[in-house]
């Protein structure tokens, strides 16, 4: 008998949705200011390093949302952790090793002017990593207030220490100080209070570490279609050029974390109703979602090129036209954020189609990279193209779910013979 579990109120994921968007107006602050305080070149150099960053996290940060949930889905208390978690730290050190000895190589590739910048990327990476495993539990077990006040924490010191470092040394440096550092103090906060918890070697069921795979596949295609184009741009345009693609996408993606800033809130109720066949859940998460990203890039469109004068200043101005287009890649991509979860929630395979659009991606690039705005039109046809796959994936499972579930007959894994092979073969012995 599965025993209950205190629901969070409305409240809550009000809140918890209401952090993850301030966060991001914390991010757009930190972007404006550090792009007047370090130029054109060093701020695409700084753009181009955090796409590197974000694209490594994507399988870090996945362990989050496949740790949220079988902790959502599980009776309360009886999951075990220390495996997992043990895991995770070393594969932190891992990434702190590889990233010191890399990070000459980094340097050279991007243009960094010294090794320290690419040692706080690597800083995020291990925090990220770190902080995966408690944000999911935390997030399953419906504590999102917690949650919530770590992000704004570590919103609130990447701001201040990326302006304050940009102010006395103004260089590619200060913004990848306050990613790194920033994240490191959000990981430790959310951490500290459930050691105890993470580290307890007793109980009745383990995390399984098949669904952080399938986590991490998903994940990884969503992220690296989301990071190949700023990379592209700073490889194939002018310095010049690819500050103007950072800046948009820097504010593009704000229409992105809007969109998914719905999700954290949403996600253990998606995974239960995966589990007991209801779509109830599904369709409230997807309708949320998708209005964010709708509205959200509606405003951004509208208000482009103001928004580029407020933000970052009339002499980005150029940013426009990338902007206007990358507005419209970034909402899909937010709701493909959500079925790629929602698609961990059936434990599925198809959670890897990402990397179709992963592919289609990477030819447009190579193949066409004349300017700002073509970069943005191959991200925009890569988004587009997977979005409609996607789509069509998860409708058809919940359709299947919600037959079964009236049928009596089993849902969720069970129901689907493909993703029933796929876990088995990726569960550990």
């Amino acid at each position: 008998m599965r025993e209950s579990r205190e629901q969070p109120d409305a409240r809550s994921r009000q809140i918890l949705t209401g952090s993850f968007l301030l966060v991001r107006v914390l991010a757009l602050l930190t972007n404006a200011l550090v792009a007047r305080l370090i130029g054109k070149a060093d701020y695409g150099a700084a753009g181009a390093s955090l796409a590197i960053g974000s694209l490594l996290a994507a399988p870090l940060s996945a362990v989050q949302w496949a740790v949220t949930r079988q902790v959502a889905t599980a009776p309360r208390g009886h999951y075990v952790l220390r495996r997992l978690s043990l895991t995770v730290y070393a594969g932190a050190l891992v990434v702190v090793v590889i990233g010191v000895a890399a990070s000459g190589l980094v340097d050279q590739a991007l243009h960094l002017h010294g090794i320290w910048p690419s040692t706080f990327v690597t800083i995020f990476l291990a925090a990220v990593l770190i902080e995966g495993v408690p944000t999911g539990v935390l997030i399953g077990e419906g504590r999102f207030r917690y949650v919530a006040i770590c992000m704004l924490l570590g919103a609130a010191l990447k701001v201040a220490i990326s302006v304050v470092w940009g102010f006395v040394h103004p260089n590619v440096t200060g913004p990848l100080a306050g990613a790194g550092l920033g994240e490191l103090i959000t990981a430790l906060a959310l951490t500290a209070p459930i050691f105890g918890q993470l580290m307890r070697s007793r109980g009745k069921r383990h995390i399984s570490f098949g669904q952080v795979w399938l986590s991490v596949a998903g994940s990884t295609g969503l992220l690296a279609i989301m990071s190949i184009d700023t990379i592209a741009a700073r490889h194939w345009l002018s310095g010049a050029g690819s500050g103007m693609y950072a800046v948009a996408s820097a504010l593009g993606s704000g229409v992105y974390f809007a969109a998914s800033s719905a999700i954290a809130a949403r996600y253990p109720d998606v995974s239960r109703g995966a589990e007991v066949g209801s779509s109830r859940a599904f369709w409230q998460s997807l309708a949320e979602v998708s209005g964010l990203a709708v509205a959200a890039c509606a405003v951004l469109v509208v208000f482009s090129g103001l928004a580029i004068r407020l933000v970052f200043g009339s002499q980005y101005a150029q940013a426009r036209a990338p902007l206007d287009v990358l507005s419209v890649s970034y909402a899909l991509l937010g709701i493909l954020s959500f079925l790629v979860n929602h698609l961990l929630a059936h434990r599925t395979p198809a959670i890897m189609l990402p990397w179709l659009g992963t592919v289609v991606l990477v030819v447009l690039v190579f193949i066409r990279h004349g300017s700002t705005v073509v970069v943005a039109t191959d991200a925009l046809i890569a988004s587009a193209s997977i979005f409609v796959a996607m789509l069509l994936v998860s409708l058809r499972l919940e359709r299947r779910s919600g037959r079964a579930s009236a049928g009596g007959e089993l849902t969720g894994v069970e129901a689907d013979p493909l993703a029933a092979s796929a876990m088995e073969t990726l569960r550990p012995s």
